[in-house]
């Protein structure tokens, strides 16, 4: 089977994001908050069909930022969802939206 062409896939879009929180949070944390707070917002059919993904190699614990990857037709309503993060792990905290690009390499300029 053929892949499709670029033409026809879906768009994606990709979300610098920086944690504030008291305490340094890890990977998962992180993941885990997005995932759940995902699934309370959207739903599981919505967060299913917006695909998002934390990209684990663009996230700097030292500097608490990270990259997502996400469809461009559910950037909004996943802001959204993001924008009521208020605890990450046990800590209390939220992700404030840096930037938003359609390549990572533009992300990693800024």
């Amino acid at each position: 089977m053929k892949p499709l062409p670029p033409s026809i896939r879906e768009k994606k879009r990709y979300l610098k994001f920086k944690i504030h929180a008291e305490k340094d949070v890890g990977f998962g944390e992180v993941a885990d908050a997005i995932w759940d707070t995902s699934l309370n917002y959207l739903g599981s059919e919505k967060t299913g069909k917006a695909n998002h993904w934390l990209i684990k190699n663009q996230f700097d614990k030292d500097r608490q930022t990270g990259i997502i990857k996400i469809r461009k037709s559910f950037l909004n309503n996943f802001r959204s969802s993001l924008a009521i993060i208020d605890e990450i792990g046990d800590k209390n905290g939220f992700i404030e939206i840096q930037s938003v690009s359609g390549s990572i390499k533009k992300l990693k300029n800024d």
